[in-house]
């Protein structure tokens, strides 16, 4: 009998359990349902998952995400445990300290944070973060084929491409943040919501509302910018349909019109910055499709926080494209 992983196995089965009686008990209940496709589903959702590889091996995204995914503490344990983690957060404390700003420890680690209440604390956290996973799954000899990023997960989604360094990648959210800061009001705010695009449209033209879609993260999950009191309305008005309607802690409408100010900043200091060609493949949200050129980066990002973000279309042209 086989007892250690073969990679020449057409064959993988991983299982998601707490522990060694969990792990037996599912491995029961899934093994005389493996070759039953009715029951995939249902395996799937108690942590059993089954597949054959396919005949090529699929490519590898590397997806950096952007401001909410923060949080108090962020990766205190991978750089316990992880000694190319430790080596990257030493490297990234010495671009912050270069450039005057507090290190890693100090933004994501000293209680009480900022992150989620200034920006520009959450949006450097993110990206330092960003640059430790990477390095960290580097040492493991993953690499990806291509990357991308969800909003300011752009800028640390750069930094994996190789079009800039730690240093240049910290000056321009530092524009970024500043131009956010100088447009921020607290009129402007965001709404997510689970109503489908035509629906918004209609209500918006029926209430006179004036709306904008930011993100469409999902088929069934919007943001949409706007002024708080128009947004508020629209929520009241979708709530009373079942649909959802949240309205977002954030301190402006990312992704409209009305980030306009914002944008002209970030644009006027990226005539600054150093970039070099991509050396992975990388797409922007902006567009949706490839950046070959530092003339592109620079005319996505300009575009960027007045650009929504049609995630959910990006995702599905690269997974349509080839396996992914």
């Amino acid at each position: 009998d086989q007892t250690s992983f073969a990679a020449s196995d057409r064959f993988r089965l991983a299982v998601v359990a707490e522990s060694a009686a969990a792990l037996a008990r599912k491995l029961q209940l899934a093994l005389p349902q493996l070759q039953n496709a009715a029951a995939r589903t249902v395996l799937e959702q108690q942590g059993v998952f089954f597949n054959q590889l396919a005949a090529h091996r699929p490519r590898v995204a590397f997806v950096f995400p952007g401001q909410g995914s923060q949080y108090d503490g962020m990766l205190r344990e991978l750089v316990r445990d992880v000694p190319a983690a430790a080596a990257r957060l030493a490297e990234v404390d010495a671009a912050m300290a270069r450039l005057g700003y507090p290190n890693f420890s100090q933004l994501a680690w000293s209680t009480p944070t900022q992150l989620g209440s200034d920006v520009w604390t959450t949006q450097v956290a993110l990206l330092l973060a960003d640059a430790i996973v990477h390095a960290a799954l580097t040492d493991l000899g993953i690499a990806p084929d291509l990357v991308l990023g969800h909003s300011y997960g752009e800028f640390p989604a750069l930094l994996a491409a190789g079009v800039w360094d730690i240093d240049t990648a910290i000056r321009m959210t530092r524009a970024r943040c500043e131009g956010i800061d100088a447009l921020s009001n607290t009129s402007d705010g965001m709404l997510a919501t689970s109503a489908a695009p035509q629906l918004i449209d209609s209500l918006s033209q029926q209430l006179g509302l004036q709306v904008y879609l930011a993100n469409q993260n999902a088929p069934d999950q919007a943001v949409y910018g706007g002024k708080r009191t128009d947004l508020a309305r629209l929520a009241t008005t979708l709530e009373r349909q079942s649909l959802q309607a949240r309205l977002l802690a954030v301190p402006a409408a990312f992704h409209t019109p009305l980030m306009q100010g914002a944008s002209n900043k970030l644009a006027a200091a990226l005539q600054t910055a150093a970039l070099q060609t991509p050396c992975v493949p990388i797409h922007s949200t902006v567009t949706n499709r490839p950046v070959h050129s530092p003339a592109e980066v620079r005319d996505n990002l300009s575009a960027q926080l007045t650009t929504p973000v049609r995630y959910a279309e990006l995702i599905a042209d690269i997974c349509a494209h080839e396996p992914t």
